[in-house]
């Protein structure tokens, strides 16, 4: 492969790629201490599913080993940039959606409060007018709903 052609990195993805293995790797031992090794375990999924992520990750640091990083003036140039970058307006909104949908969870329970986040979600990332963002919310959750229902047998709270 020809470096030369490789895009630079982004103003600090390769510590983001390390933060993401370490986290990768700290829920493959948690999985691996659910379960072990056995198949039929309640572990086997989140052991099978982290040891892709261990995989995925190192994969994308090998392979980003070759590519220059966006800027050269050390760390904390480097840092600044990805702030600017990374934390937009629209991050920092979506970001706080994300927070109060996992507030209100407890409170309002899982269909209420997944439907009121789905709607604003899908509005807020221009998918559409109130009433698409309605019936693609209220689509998505009946298709949940009834794959827990049939095919999990949990009866979502």
């Amino acid at each position: 492969m020809n470096t030369e052609k490789l895009k630079p990195l982004r103003a600090g993805e390769s510590y983001y790629d390390l933060l993401i293995l370490l986290a990768s790797i700290v829920l493959l031992v948690i999985a691996y201490r659910i379960s072990g090794f056995k198949i039929s375990a309640p572990g086997t999924f989140p052991l099978a599913s982290t040891t892709v992520m261990v995989a995925a990750m190192l994969t994308v640091i090998w392979s980003n080993r070759k590519r220059k990083r966006s800027t050269e003036d050390g760390f904390g140039a480097e840092i600044r940039q990805m702030l600017r970058e990374v934390f937009t307006r629209d991050f920092v909104i979506y970001s706080i959606l994300c927070i109060a949908y996992v507030a209100l969870i407890q409170p309002t329970h899982f269909l209420p409060s997944s439907f009121a986040f789905l709607v604003a979600s899908i509005f807020f990332l221009k998918g559409g007018g109130p009433l698409k963002a309605i019936l693609i919310s209220a689509g998505t959750l009946a298709c949940i709903y009834l794959i827990f229902l049939y095919f999990f047998k949990v009866l979502l709270p």
